[in-house]
């Protein structure tokens, strides 16, 4: 991936069956945001609905990345998410709350 910006990756994570690698991209702005790109090279997908977004793991059957949102140590309300890269579907599984 290529940022305008400086950034920083973590948080690699690599699907069940290695075709697609999931990582954050911290920015310079202090938030991070998650991006799934296939193993073999292909377009990159933007993952984050908030501008602090933070991968987990995904789905046994590597559907699905699951994803925190949110920042509770700010006050914001705070999710586990789970994104369906085929379709892009968003679904909010957890209300973390604010802490």
């Amino acid at each position: 991936a290529q940022s305008a910006r400086p950034v920083a990756y973590a948080d690699l994570l690599r699907s069940p069956d290695g075709s697609w690698v999931c990582f954050a991209e911290r920015g310079d702005d202090g938030y991070s945001r998650a991006f799934a790109l296939p193993a073999a090279g292909g377009r990159l997908v933007e993952l984050s609905g908030r501008r602090d977004c933070y991968p987990l793991m995904w789905s046994g059957d590597g559907s699905a990345v699951y994803l925190i949102e949110g920042n509770a140590m700010q006050g914001e309300p705070t999710w586990l998410v789970s994104v369906i890269l085929g379709d892009g579907m968003r679904r909010a599984l957890v209300d973390l709350g604010v802490r």
